[in-house]
């Protein structure tokens, strides 16, 4: 009974252990608010698919905008 007894106990420190650990882990992680909006890129469509994507991504060839290589190769 004795041995049963201890087994119990240790496991329940152990739980508990892990429990306070996993709490701390999550308290470090926890980001820092942001100071205002994050700016969201224009969207632009692709001249051959029509799929939108973000400005910055796009290939541009004259006023058009391409969402890939091949796409721009395609379209000249």
């Amino acid at each position: 009974m004795n041995l049963l007894r201890f087994l119990i106990i240790t496991l329940a420190i152990w739980i508990a252990y892990r429990i306070w650990q996993n709490y701390r882990a999550k308290s470090k992680k926890i980001p820092p608010k942001s100071k205002g909006r994050q700016a969201i890129p224009d969207m632009v469509s692709c001249a051959v698919c029509q799929m939108h994507i973000p400005e910055n991504e796009a290939l541009r060839k004259g006023d058009k905008h391409y969402c890939s290589q091949k796409h721009l190769e395609d379209d000249s």
